[in-house]
């Protein structure tokens, strides 16, 4: 790996993990994506254990407002799907040759996907989404360095999702104890 993206992939550990906001962190983990893999998008799907989808809560690109406003997955189903279930990531250098490949979503959107990575988030061994580039721009293919790039992104991205999700827990624990502690002194002055 070149020592430039290493260094970008430092840059962007920095920067995600120093952001606790879940709604502001996930564009900024698609922005990176897309910039660092010099794709023309990039999407990240949630995978809802509730009734094994996955939806799609950023996509950037051309028509990426399309399909993060419509988009749901079924496990194994399209490239995502694919990819949640097997929990293999796949690089694929021809979509319209891999039968994985669902080609109604450049239908609808207009978007015509030549080459695609997608790989597998996990927190604690807890699959919690894909992470997927489309289209190397100036009509370039992806390549196992790319693969390896976008590997790397996933994990840092799922620590700092995972970060941010323990924050939150710990403000919603400090505001009971709190909440706990007024009620205890009202009721404690009120005895009195």
């Amino acid at each position: 790996m070149h020592s430039q993206k290493f260094q970008t992939l430092l840059t962007i550990s920095t920067s995600l993990n120093s952001n606790l906001d879940i709604f502001q962190l996930l564009p900024i983990i698609m922005l990176h994506a897309k910039d660092l893999l010099e794709a023309e998008a990039s999407s990240l799907f949630l995978f809802d254990p509730t009734d094994n989808h996955l939806y799609c809560e950023v996509a950037l690109g051309e028509k990426g407002e399309v399909l993060q406003k419509y988009i749901r997955v079924e496990l194994g189903e399209g490239v995502v799907g694919w990819v949640a279930k097997e929990g293999h990531p796949v690089l694929i250098k021809d979509a319209y040759k891999d039968a994985r490949f669902d080609s109604s979503w450049d239908k609808k959107t207009g978007f015509v996907t030549t080459s695609i990575i997608c790989v597998p988030m996990y927190q604690k061994h807890k699959l919690i989404g894909t992470l997927e580039v489309m289209n190397k721009t100036e009509s370039r293919i992806f390549d196992e360095e790319d693969l390896q790039l976008l590997n790397y992104l996933a994990d840092i991205a799922a620590i700092a999702i995972e970060n941010t999700s323990l924050n939150e827990n710990l403000r919603k624990r400090i505001m009971e104890l709190s909440m706990l502690y007024d009620f205890d002194k009202e009721i404690s002055s009120n005895i009195n």
